[in-house]
């Protein structure tokens, strides 16, 4: 992972370009401490290192039903349509979850 800073012997991780970008691509943050943890690792340590941060410091940010209370009707087609299109395992969900939605409201 040294590679991908410009100069492989930097000193200073904390506010250096490459971290610079990776915080605003996936909007997280680094100490110098998780800089240094990442300095050292492979691509693959640092995509998986990388993965469980995001997932970390978004948690309260990415919370279901804050997410799904702020959906539009053309946002949630849109998202529908991606998942149909992009990941075939996810349709079958899609129509069983449709299915139940109309069952009950023919049960009320």
């Amino acid at each position: 992972m040294c590679l991908f800073w410009t100069d492989p012997n930097v000193e200073i991780l904390v506010g250096s370009d490459e971290l610079n970008t990776l915080e605003s691509e996936f909007g997280i943050e680094f100490d110098e401490e998780t800089a240094m943890e990442l300095y050292d690792m492979t691509l693959g340590e640092a995509a998986h290192f990388i993965s469980n941060l995001v997932k970390e410091q978004n948690a309260e940010y990415h919370k279901p039903d804050d997410i799904i209370n702020n959906l539009t009707p053309d946002n949630a087609k849109d998202i529908l349509k991606h998942l149909w299109k992009n990941h075939e395992n996810i349709r079958s969900a899609i129509i069983l979850a449709k299915s139940e939605i109309e069952f009950e409201k023919d049960r009320r």
